[in-house]
């Protein structure tokens, strides 16, 4: 796309030329955008633009949860959680902090290297213990190892539309199914990936996992629902977990 002003460009990505821009912070609506690039994502439309002295990502959503994710990004920062900031909230739009960096679904699965699980530990231990009440928390949810990016200042979380309070394992045991589940699946390297992830979190909060074992059997299933070519595999890895209850001897298994 031809370059222009970032106010206009952006209303024309939007698809909405009445859409209203709320505010606009720490950048101006007529800075030029000088690159756009469309992004991958299942459920919305997101963008990558390069404005003059910066990047910048515009999400422009497919339902109505904006203003969800935009308020959960705020409180986020003022928690000293790190994910995007966010710049502008639109009727069906945020426009957000660029986070350069690879994600941790390539770093975990090219090095095979405990540190980066235990770097992803600490960044949901710092989201869990900042939103904990009674043993309820902010969930991530859509807890994607692509959803985790490497910055130089460290693990950065993206993407909160589905961001809900509940109980931490729904992240912590998404977080195993994706090491487990991506390539190379379910190798004795995976498993103590999930080992220093775990003991990492556990060092970090003191929690006795319950409920660990659900949510890893339930992600599990819904990878098996989306690819077919390995959802017989998948089942079969569900059927063994479900009937074992030492893969992590630490854990207080049972249901959440």
């Amino acid at each position: 796309m031809d370059g222009g002003e970032l106010e206009k460009i952006v209303r024309k990505l939007a698809g909405d030329r009445t859409i209203e821009i709320e505010e606009f912070l720490h950048i101006t609506p007529e800075c030029r955008v000088l690159e756009v690039t469309r992004l991958p994502s299942r459920r919305n439309r997101v963008f990558h633009l390069r404005i003059e002295g910066g990047d910048l990502i515009l999400k422009v959503f497919s339902n109505d949860r904006s203003e969800h994710e935009y308020n959960i990004l705020l409180d986020a920062m003022l928690n000293r959680v790190r994910v995007p900031r966010p710049h502008s909230l639109g009727r069906n739009l945020i426009l957000m902090e660029f986070v350069q960096g690879p994600n941790l679904c390539d770093l975990v699965n090219d090095t095979l290297d405990p540190a980066y699980p235990m770097m992803m530990a600490d960044w949901f231990a710092d989201l869990h213990l900042a939103f904990e009440r009674d043993s309820i928390t902010l969930v991530k949810s859509d807890a994607k190892l692509k959803n985790l990016l490497l910055s130089p200042g460290g693990v950065v979380g993206i993407d909160f539309e589905l961001a809900h309070r509940g109980n931490p394992m729904e992240d912590i045991g998404e977080m195993c199914s994706q090491i487990l589940d991506t390539d190379p699946m379910f190798t004795d390297e995976k498993f103590q990936l999930c080992d220093a992830f775990l003991a990492e979190y556990r060092v970090r909060t003191g929690s006795a996992f319950r409920g660990l074992m659900d949510s890893v059997i339930s992600s599990l299933a819904e990878a098996a629902h989306f690819r077919p070519s390995q959802r017989e595999f998948l089942r079969g890895r569900i059927a063994e977990f479900s009937g074992r209850d030492d893969i992590w001897p630490f854990c207080e298994y049972g249901s959440e």
